[in-house]
């Protein structure tokens, strides 16, 4: 993947940060930890190579820890400055997750691919007449006003037509129509021929409900990353059934 600068680096670890991160405070600087299921090895195994690709020395990845709730994998990423990863800029308040218009309004292209890969999802609606495909991506760990503002600013700073859904749960999420999502996919494009094989369904427009997704990462693709994705096809006669 790209090689970033020192400050696009860092503005991408946003995404990371809002998709599965957790922040640690320390007296001088800050950590960003990951920490994803068994499903996920290979993802953490890319997030590790990629930062260190771009020259962050500050990493520790820990594979096959074996917890209470399963095997888990993790990326520690360290010395982070407080400037941008500070309690002012994003934090957890106790009950919900917070982020400071610094962060929003710093957002790149990357962070924002890797923030749908965490925590984003396609969907489809089938009815009598016709079925719609969309994607969202959750955004349930923010009270409803902070919602709002993430929303706002997605679609500000990268021209999306997103829109907030509540779920009758009370869970927010970022609502991406199949005409937002292709305009998603344009912007986050550059980067798609480098993201591992085992995230092309999130992309797949002919996603249907309850199919089995293939997590045989090693086996079925052998390590490779997919070079290839086709741009989504979202024409209004393509979402009929």
């Amino acid at each position: 993947m790209y090689t970033l600068s020192k400050k696009e680096f860092l503005q991408t670890l946003f995404g990371l940060w809002l998709g599965d991160g957790n922040r640690e405070l320390w007296v001088k600087t800050c950590s960003l930890r990951l920490k994803h299921c068994d499903k996920q090895r290979e993802y953490t195994k890319f997030k590790h190579k990629w930062a260190k690709r771009n020259g962050w020395e500050h990493l520790t990845l820990s594979l096959d820890k074996h917890t209470t709730k399963g095997l888990f994998h993790g990326l520690n990423i360290r010395k982070l400055p407080h400037s941008m990863f500070g309690k002012k800029r994003l934090g957890f308040d106790g009950k919900h997750r917070y982020v400071s218009n610094y962060v929003l309004d710093r957002l790149n292209p990357l962070a924002l691919l890797f923030w749908y890969l965490d925590d984003g999802y396609l969907s489809v609606r089938i009815t009598e007449s016709r079925s719609s495909r969309c994607a969202n991506i959750s955004i349930a760990a923010f009270d409803e006003s902070t919602a709002k503002r993430i929303v706002s600013k997605l679609n500000e700073k990268f021209g999306l037509t997103g829109r907030l859904i509540v779920t009758s749960e009370g869970h927010c999420k970022y609502y991406m129509s199949a005409t937002c999502f292709k305009q998603f996919y344009d912007i986050v494009r550059p980067y798609l021929s480098n993201i591992p094989m085992l995230f092309k369904y999130k992309f797949d427009m002919q996603y249907v409900p309850g199919r089995r997704k293939d997590t045989a990462f090693d086996t079925k693709y052998n390590g490779q990353e997919f070079d290839r994705v086709k741009r989504p096809e979202v024409e209004a006669s393509s979402l009929a059934g």
